[in-house]
Formats: C-alpha cells, sequence, structure tokens
C-alpha cells in the first residue's frame, strides 16, 4: 500500500506541474488504469486508498485545471477529456468519501460549469458529445456513491442542463441513455412531473433494455449498465405514480420477478424486491402479483435470505399485499390511555431530530415508540402493531421520507385507520407531492430541520400532542400541561371574550387550524360568537365562513365546526 500511495501523490506533483499535451496523456491514462482503479477495485483497500486520494489533493488540482480557463475544454483538448474518465473511474469504484469531497471542493460544480461552456453547449461536434457525455458520467457516478448530493446537483442546475441537452438532441446513444439515467436519479418526478415528459424521456425503452440485459449471460446491456443500475433506475421512475401505471401493463412485475429469480448477486435481488414492493401500492400491480403463486411463494422464501435488506423488501410486499400478514384487529390493541404511546415515524436520515423528539417527549412523561436501532425480523409487523396502540403518530416528513416504500406503508397504514398524525417537517425546501402531498392536504405542520430547533419547536409540538390526547396522560408537563391550561382556560371563559389566540388553542384543541386569512384579521371571540349566530340564520353563509376560517375546510368539517360551536357556552 505504501508505494502506491507513493505513485499516487507523484502523479499529483506530476499534474500540478504539467502543461496537459498529449505526451502527459500516457501518465493520466497509466494511473487511471493501472494505479486507482486497480486500487480501488480491492475490497481491502478501496477505503484507505479513497481516504488518501481525498487527502493528497487530487481533487483540487483537477478543479483548478478545469476552472483556469474561461474555455478550459478547447484549451487543455483530450487530455482534459482523460481528466474526466479518470474521475468517472474514481467516483465509480472508490467509497463514499470520494463522493463526499466532490461537494466540499465544489468540483460538481466544475462539472455543471463546463457543460455549460459554450464550446460544448450546442453539441457542435462529437468531441463535445464525448466530453458532456463524460461529465455526465462524473455526475450519475457521484450521485450513486454519495446520495446526498442528488440535492445539492439538483440545486446548482443539474436537472435543466440535462433539459437542455436532450432537446438539443445527439446522435451519441451513448450520451442520450446517460442523460435519462442521470435525470432518473436527480429529478424529483413528483415535483416537476413534466421533466421527463418535456425530454421525450422513453419508460419503455429503458424497460426493454433492462429485459434485454436479463437475457445476457452475466446480466449486462448493450448500453454499458448492467441490470441492477437499470433496476435501480426504473426503481426511482415507478416511485412516480404515472410512470409506474406507464409501465405495469408493458410486463415490468414479470421482468421484476425474472430478475429476482435469475439474480446475479445480492443487489440485483435486493433491487428486484424494491422495485416491486414499490409497484404493490399500484392497484393494477398488486393484482398481477397476488395472482402469480409462484411469485408469492418466492417472496415468502426471501422473508429467510441473510441479508436483513432482503428480508425487509419481501416483508414489505407481503405487506403492502396483506398476503401472510395477521388481519387488522386480531392483535391485542390497548384501550387504556395509559398503556398507548406517541409513535414517532421517520426514515434514517432523519434519526437525529426524531431521536431528539423521542427524548424531549420522554422527559416530559410521555410513552414513546420508536425505532431506534434499525428493528430486524418481521419490521412491518412490529410497525403496524405501533400504529394500533398509538395515541398519535408524529411524521417527520423529507423527500426521503417520501421515497422510502417502508415509510409509505406506515404512513398509509396510519392513515388506514383513522391515526392522529402530526407533521414535522425536517427537510426546509421539500414541498410534500406524491402520495405524501395527496395524504398531508394542507395539514398543519412545525418545521424542525435540524437539532437546534427542537427546543425552540418542541412546546408547539407538545401542546398539540396532548390536545389530541385530551389531557388523559396526567403525567405530562411542561409545555404540553401550559398548552393544556391555555385550552381550558378558554373554555372556562365567556367565549365571546376569547382573544385570538385563545380561539387558535381553542380549534387546535378539535384538530382544526386557523386559516392565514383569518390570522390577519385577528379572529378573535366575538367574530366566533356571530359566526355561531350565522350557523343558524343563514347555513350557507356559515358554511362560506368556515371556508375562510380554517385550513382545509371541506362540508365535513363545517359541519363539526358547528357541532363544536353548539357545545361551547
Amino acid at each position: 500500500m505504501e508505494e502506491k500511495i507513493k505513485k499516487l501523490e507523484s502523479f499529483v506533483e506530476a499534474l500540478k506541474g504539467a502543461n496537459l499535451n498529449e505526451d502527459f496523456a500516457a501518465q493520466i491514462n497509466y494511473f487511471n488504469h493501472h494505479e486507482a482503479v486497480r486500487t480501488l477495485r480491492t475490497e481491502q483497500h478501496k477505503h484507505a486508498y479513497s481516504a488518501h486520494l481525498v487527502a493528497s489533493g487530487l481533487l483540487e488540482v483537477i478543479k483548478k485545471i478545469l476552472d483556469q480557463k474561461a474555455d478550459p475544454i478547447n484549451h487543455w483538448g483530450n487530455n482534459t477529456t482523460r481528466l474526466m474518465v479518470l474521475m468517472q473511474n474514481l467516483l465509480y469504484n472508490g467509497s463514499e468519501e470520494i463522493g463526499r469531497a466532490v461537494i466540499q471542493v465544489d468540483l460538481h460544480l466544475t462539472f455543471l460549469n463546463c457543460m455549460r461552456d459554450k464550446s460544448v453547449y450546442e453539441l457542435p461536434t462529437s468531441e463535445s458529445e464525448e466530453r458532456v457525455f463524460r461529465l455526465l458520467c462524473c455526475c450519475y457516478n457521484e450521485m450513486r456513491s454519495y446520495p446526498d448530493s442528488r440535492l445539492v446537483l439538483r440545486k446548482a442546475g443539474l436537472v435543466e442542463l440535462c433539459t437542455h441537452y436532450m432537446h438539443v438532441g445527439s446522435n451519441d446513444n451513448r450520451l442520450t441513455n446517460e442523460l435519462l439515467f442521470v435525470l432518473s436519479y436527480a429529478a424529483d418526478l413528483d415535483a416537476n412531473p413534466d421533466a421527463l415528459k418535456a425530454t421525450q424521456f422513453n419508460l419503455v425503452y429503458i424497460h426493454s433494455i433492462l429485459q434485454e440485459s436479463l437475457q445476457d449471460s452475466d446480466h449486462n446491456s448493450s448500453i454499458g449498465f448492467s441490470a441492477a443500475d437499470i433496476l435501480a433506475c426504473i426503481l426511482r421512475l415507478v416511485k412516480n405514480a404515472d410512470n409506474a401505471e406507464t409501465l405495469i401493463p408493458k410486463g415490468l412485475v414479470d421482468t421484476c420477478n425474472k430478475a429476482i429469480v435469475s439474480h446475479k448477486n445480492e443487489q440485483e435481488l435486493q433491487l428486484g424486491l424494491e422495485t416491486l414492493w414499490t409497484l404493490a401500492f399500484q392497484k393494477s400491480a398488486a393484482e398481477i402479483i397476488i395472482a402469480n403463486t409462484l411469485l408469492i411463494d418466492t417472496i415468502k422464501t426471501m422473508k429467510k435470505h441473510h441479508s436483513e435488506d432482503v428480508k425487509a423488501a419481501a416483508s414489505g410486499i407481503l405487506f403492502q399485499l396483506n398476503v401472510d400478514q395477521p388481519q387488522s384487529g386480531q392483535q391485542k390493541v390497548s384501550e387504556d390511555p395509559e398503556e398507548q404511546h406517541v409513535m414517532i415515524s421517520y426514515c434514517w436520515k432523519q434519526k437525529e431530530v426524531a431521536r431528539e423528539l423521542s427524548e424531549k417527549f420522554k422527559q416530559s412523561g410521555k410513552k414513546v415508540w420508536i425505532d431506534i436501532e434499525k428493528m430486524e425480523g418481521n419490521i412491518l409487523e412490529r410497525m403496524a402493531e405501533a400504529i394500533e396502540n398509538a395515541s398519535v403518530i408524529i411524521c417527520c416528513y423529507s423527500e426521503d421520507y417520501k421515497n422510502s416504500q417502508a415509510c409509505r406503508s406506515e404512513a398509509e397504514y396510519a392513515f388506514r385507520l383513522k391515526k392522529q398524525v402530526i407533521y414535522v417537517k425536517t427537510q426546509p425546501d421539500f414541498a410534500p407531492n406524491g402520495w405524501l402531498g395527496i395524504m398531508m392536504g394542507n395539514a398543519l405542520y412545525y418545521e424542525i430541520p435540524d437539532m437546534s430547533s427542537v427546543e425552540e419547536k418542541l412546546p408547539e409540538v407538545l401542546g398539540r400532542v396532548h390536545s389530541i390526547e385530551g389531557g388523559t396522560n396526567s403525567k405530562s408537563g411542561g409545555a404540553a400541561t401550559s398548552a393544556q391550561t391555555t385550552v381550558q382556560v378558554a373554555k372556562e371563559l365567556e367565549f365571546f371574550s376569547w382573544t385570538e389566540s385563545q380561539v387558535r388553542e381553542w380549534l387546535h384543541s378539535i384538530g382544526m387550524q386557523l386559516s392565514d386569512k383569518a390570522e390577519k384579521r385577528n379572529f378573535d371571540g366575538e367574530m366566533l360568537k356571530e359566526l355561531r349566530g350565522w350557523q343558524k340564520e343563514c347555513p350557507m353563509f356559515f358554511l362560506e365562513c368556515c371556508k375562510d376560517l380554517v385550513v382545509s375546510s371541506s362540508p365535513i368539517d363545517a359541519l363539526r365546526l358547528g357541532l363544536e360551536l353548539k357545545k361551547i357556552k
């Protein structure tokens, strides 16, 4: 290993002082193929060598070379492409540490700026197509090796660049294919459903390439992607319901079945099962899977696989299809408030905020159920029991939460049982969309993007929990008690003397939220008294007022609000 590190350091020093003329090509090629790639492909050296690559300053040197000229592509000629191939291979074969370092030194911005360069922007030559292809490979491998870079690249404009190049068009099929795969990673297809339509994205084509790869003895396709790579792409795509419904009639369930049965490696098996799990949320796919008894039997056997990820995916499919699962209601559900708990639903990436909320809830006297250590075994069965015995569920949501099959199974099961859910937004720039957007509607949420926000928002969240529980947990203290006191005092006063905040608390206590419009008009007890009068005198006007008063008001909400108003003296 020492000899390899010396060669790495020598290469970096040579790169710093090189003019990058054609004579330097041999050094780049030798280091790329004989040193870096071979070493990174050796599992025992991967992580250590990746760390040395980052520490050597190689990424900064490559960035400096590409940033030196306004027209870096033409200035450095073919050696620029060779450096891009080097970066492509480092990201593909190296550990996550290289991908993280690319973001830290802003090399990803250099990749995108090179794609914006006037010398390649309209793809005037085959050389420009080759260079854009290599830059896209770098971006794809960056997202593949370091998933957190996906949002960073999206914010930096990668989706818009891909859309541009798809519209420009190319005779190089490799470039077109790479654009499709990069878009599948970078774009949020629920937030931007037209992105792929606008670029004439061909879902059926990607599916056909997967089918082709499964015919190959090594499960490799003619476009250079393995079956596992293509399955990963399709898995991301079918998380958008429209894409799923496009591919289900084309036989995607059967294709996944073939990948599962004939898998060449564990990754392919896991991705095949995860794709089926995602499809199982669509009624049309669920019916196809259930009708295939051999496939169901295969999935059942995968519950005994040695890989926890494979077992989780297999269990998830069967849970979603309600196959080989205890029927709802068979589990012992406690009706004693003292035996119920607050359940925290979250994805692993937001574990710090979720765990901090859990600790704070426990300190206030709340009984909490949370999966702290990634449960093994039949996770979803235990999750179902936790939901059934929950007095309220805290949903810590984000884009990763929306894209998680397990989180979706949790959320939909809670919705089916009509459980009370408090939404906590853990990603500042994410607006709920897709299935999560439909489920949430205009529901109230609390924004807690990081650990520092927990203390600030905790009293509000605890107060909301206590309001839902109806003050049954006598151990609850702190902010929860003060929230309960606010509502209680308000009810003891003549309601027409309520302040705006007391009206807001009362609405919270019955599961409603004061609208922005009502807040701007300082909706207080006097106005609430007037509203109650209109309920009897002019029901249609009362209904219209309800739409302005509370968030997401429906005729059912108006009816419930009317009933609650009658209870106030």
